[in-house]
């Protein structure tokens, strides 16, 4: 045989090997999900879990074969959430340290729905030391939904630290304001305003609830540039008069007496 030949024989011998390895390497990475569905399949199937770890398996098992929140529509999902109750909440804890983003998002947007106040301290965890954005975010949305004023120091303790991501700054701004904190006043009414869109019409909403008078101008003045509705602007505002009109009409009452 030639050397030109062996050479080609060597070549071809090569180039197998080659793809065989790489085609090794792409069946484990591309089948990860598989065998994770696989063993998620066993567990249901064969393990006579509580109601809760029952529906959390498929649910997740939904989730892993459609890479999405499943077949179920999301206000389902949380519905069905709801009818456990915080029953769910220890497993729904265990999820936020999932490996898949998606679904330490998803556990984070059930524990605002369950209302449960053990989930407090694993989502304001989250909210601190999440690598993703988003699940950080929807960890302080989750917050602003329990309506646990024991969150409320935490919660500023992280807005007054959060200089990276300016979404995490203004979701956590929005749950203290929806918690009641004066504090973020202005910071909600300079959201409404930068050059990021945002919710403005939730916005000017938690700032008529707030009731501080510091919103008035910037109010009008979003209303004005139409960044919120005439509807919702009319309500923020007879929030905020109504709110300013109170101490004077308690004092009047305290002087009659």
């Amino acid at each position: 045989m030639s050397r030109r030949r062996k050479a080609i024989w060597i070549g071809l011998i090569l180039l197998t090997l080659a793809g065989g390895i790489g085609g090794y390497c792409w069946y484990w990475q591309s089948h990860a999900v598989d065998r994770k569905v696989y063993e998620l399949v066993y567990e249901v199937a064969n393990y006579p879990d509580s109601r809760t770890e029952k529906f959390l398996k498929e649910w997740k098992l939904d989730f892993l074969l459609h890479q999405k929140p499943g077949k179920r529509k999301d206000d389902v999902i949380v519905n069905e959430m709801m009818t456990i109750g915080p029953a769910a909440t220890p497993e729904l804890v265990c999820l936020l340290n999932d490996d898949n983003e998606d679904i330490r998002w998803w556990a984070a947007y059930m524990l605002g729905s369950v209302g449960d106040a053990r989930a407090i301290k694993p989502l304001i965890n989250i909210l601190r030391k999440d690598a993703v954005m988003d699940v950080r975010c929807r960890a302080a949305y989750s917050l602003g939904d329990l309506g646990d004023k024991r969150s409320v120091e935490p919660l500023f303790q992280i807005l007054q630290n959060e200089t990276y991501y300016y979404a995490v700054r203004f979701d956590v701004a929005l749950a203290l304001g929806r918690l009641g904190d004066k504090r973020v006043v202005e910071e909600l009414c300079e959201s409404m305003h930068s050059e990021v869109e945002w919710d403005n019409d939730f916005v000017a909403k938690t700032l008529g609830q707030l009731g501080d008078a510091r919103a008035i101008e910037y109010l009008k003045q979003a209303r004005q540039n139409e960044l919120i509705s005439e509807k919702i602007f009319d309500e923020a505002m007879r929030n905020i008069l109504s709110a300013a009109t109170m101490p004077s009409e308690q004092s009047a009452q305290t002087a009659g007496e």
